[in-house]
């Protein structure tokens, strides 16, 4: 009712367009004291559009740890700024006047390189790396805020053999494990993750090279016995039944993953290989030279921007054609 009342932030100034006015709100009190209930919700719109306007704050109402000390006036204008720049860097970035924080940053038009622009903002801003492999295919700005303030930028650990991404917490008795193509780069997996049911629980495993760049060269049979490693240890004592899938150079990996878990005796429920390579093919793959390699990903970042991909872009362009020609080099 209240709407006369200074305008306040955006959400607030949304919610007073569709606020009762006086004479209404006489007039549903009234009505609400007539029906006699023990509870009672008065919306002025449908409920699915109420909960934009009630939801939490993405920053000043997280739930802290039990326990945790109660954050300093100082702690909470410095968490403010940092949602309000990066709200104001999406907003340009996205070409919106308005953002919902908890809006799937994809379904407002982002793609990977608007996330790598954001991502360097929250480096300078915020002084903490956030791996784009990380953000999942539903990943919103309350979610990238949420890492922040739980200290999720964390740094490369040298020879590690793998870190499994979970993208989605399923209801069911089936983890799908997605397996890097041949560019490392998961996200190449979004639209398929979309698409899967969300019973699934949906785990991935990126290229730890395209985190850390002093990986040394491994085998593909290397590869899966450290991968096939990390997804266990990502489900320790699981009951979950165990899906392999993989494209390309991930194709070839997860069905080496299979191999090895038939043979430790916990074998997958069920293997995907998409688009995989013939047998074989090894000559084939040798033919590619730096350039070419180096030309498909610059491509990839930058070939439907005016002036191509930004400074951050280009160095992951790069990071992807390392990985590539390593992968490559495996085939």
């Amino acid at each position: 009712m209240a709407l006369r009342a200074p305008a306040g932030d955006t959400r607030h100034q949304e919610h007073l367009k569709v606020a009762l006015t006086p004479e209404d709100g006489a007039a549903v009190f009234a009505h609400a004291l007539s029906l006699r209930l023990p509870h009672l919700m008065v919306s002025t719109t449908p409920l699915p559009r109420a909960r934009f306007f009630y939801e939490a704050s993405p920053v000043a109402h997280r739930p802290r740890p039990e326990g945790a000390v109660a954050e300093s006036a100082g702690e909470t204008a410095a968490e403010g700024a940092l949602a309000a720049g990066l709200t104001e860097v999406l907003c340009a970035l996205l070409g919106v006047d308005t953002l919902d924080p908890d809006a799937p940053l994809y379904d407002l038009g982002a793609d990977s390189l608007t996330l790598l622009e954001l991502l360097e903002e929250v480096k300078r801003r915020h002084g903490t790396d956030l791996d784009l492999a990380a953000l999942g295919h539903r990943v919103t700005l309350t979610d990238i805020l949420a890492k922040l303030d739980g200290g999720a930028g964390r740094p490369a650990q040298a020879g590690a053999e793998a870190e499994v991404e979970v993208w989605q917490r399923g209801t069911g008795g089936d983890v799908v494990c997605l397996v890097h193509p041949v560019g490392g780069d998961i996200q190449a997996y979004r639209p398929l993750v979309s698409a899967l049911p969300g019973e699934l629980t949906v785990c991935l495993v990126p290229d730890p090279a395209l985190r850390d760049p002093r990986q040394p060269a491994r085998s593909i049979a290397d590869r899966a016995a450290g991968y096939l490693r990390a997804v266990r240890a990502a489900f320790p004592g699981s009951e979950l039944r165990l899906r392999l899938a993989g494209w390309s150079f991930g194709a070839w990996t997860a069905l080496s993953m299979a191999a090895l878990a038939e043979q430790d005796g916990r074998p997958a429920a069920g293997l995907y290989l998409l688009d995989p390579p013939p047998p074989g093919a090894g000559a084939e793959f040798a033919a590619y030279d730096r350039a070419q390699v180096d030309e498909v990903f610059a491509r990839e970042l930058g070939g439907n921007r005016a002036g191509g991909a930004n400074g951050a872009g280009r160095a992951y362009a790069e990071r992807l054609a390392r990985c590539c020609r390593a992968n490559l080099a495996a085939m």
